[in-house]
């Protein structure tokens, strides 16, 4: 495995890099399920349900993606 990292690093990538990059695909991906989700069963129910979505979009998913 070093000798995979070491040799990586001589051909200029940044293996540290793209496995930190693979995590936050993920993590950002999960989020993005997780109010979908939440707003599919528990959000179109009630009538603020445009002010609550709209808050979500920009608090979570916004700030999660940067």
């Amino acid at each position: 495995m070093a000798q995979k990292v070491l040799t990586a690093r001589l051909e200029g990538k940044d293996p540290a890099g793209e496995k930190r990059q693979q995590r936050r695909r993920i993590v950002k991906e999960s989020v993005d399920e997780v109010v979908a989700e939440y707003i599919a069963r528990h959000i179109e129910t009630i009538r603020s349900a445009g002010e609550t979505k709209r808050v979500l979009n920009r608090e979570v998913i916004t700030r999660h993606h940067d």
